[in-house]
């Protein structure tokens, strides 16, 4: 399976939201935009269960070649800040997206996991209760 990154655009014209994303992961492909991906947006997911689906779904760029992440990446974050986004009440979009890199969130991620699977209940509330 190919990987290829890119941005879209949503839009729910019955109520003049927009969103602006970008894919990244692993095995990533335009043709799985809203088929089986819906975003990792929680905005998005409240939009969508209170309108319904967007009624635009467009991907916008594609990238390839080496750096096709960090360009996708860069891309997205250009493109929100021109359209100043986070000041707008038409986007869903909440940040520029750039605050957090992926390796930053996977090295999180991988330092978290070992806490979390020593948490049982019983440890939590015996804790709790001395």
């Amino acid at each position: 399976m190919s990987h290829l990154p890119y941005t879209y655009y949503l839009k729910w014209t019955s109520t003049g939201m927009k969103y602006y994303g970008v894919r990244f992961a692993k095995k990533c492909d335009p043709n799985d935009l809203w088929n089986p991906y819906k975003t990792s947006s929680k905005y998005v997911t409240q939009h969508t269960l209170e309108h319904g689906e967007p009624d635009v779904i467009s991907i916008r760029k594609v990238f390839t070649g080496e750096h096709a992440i960090s360009d996708a990446r860069d891309w997205e974050n250009r493109i929100l800040r021109r359209l100043k986004v986070v000041e707008r009440e038409d986007f869903l979009n909440k940040t520029d997206n750039k605050a957090i890199s992926p390796e930053c969130a996977a090295k999180s991620a991988a330092l978290a996991a070992p806490k979390r699977r020593g948490r049982t209940k019983e440890n939590e509330i015996g804790v709790a209760a001395q």
